[in-house]
């Protein structure tokens, strides 16, 4: 879609509507309420950071046998819209499927420093 597609969508954004988007490596696409936000993808520093903290929480949650999957940079679903987080830690379950587009939030995890349970 060309930015004049963007100027020309009616109505408000829905979740269907930005998943429709083509994808842009240079662009993160998120839908806060009805309103999309483009926000330009993260520098190297930043994905530098957001890599150690993927392989600690990795790390983790192996030694503890944890059901989870740490995730980087997918579609989270929530009530109010459509986020891209850094960093997702998702119970393995959610994820499963390859064909999984999208996880839909609130994920059944508590995390502490004695761990990673499934509630």
């Amino acid at each position: 879609m060309s930015a004049a597609g963007f100027t020309h969508h009616h109505g408000p954004w829905t979740v269907a509507d930005v998943l429709a988007l083509p994808e842009d490596r240079s662009v993160r696409y998120e839908l806060l309420g009805e309103s999309l936000v483009m926000s330009p993808a993260p520098g190297l520093r930043h994905q530098r950071a957001s890599y150690r903290l993927h392989v600690a929480l990795d790390a983790a949650a192996q030694a503890a046998d944890a059901p989870v999957e740490v995730l980087e940079a997918v579609n989270v679903t929530l009530p109010s819209g459509l986020v891209v987080p850094d960093i997702v830690v998702a119970d393995a379950g959610a994820t499963a499927e390859a064909a999984v587009s999208r996880i839909d939030a609130p994920f059944p995890m508590k995390i502490d420093p004695a761990g990673i349970t499934r509630q």
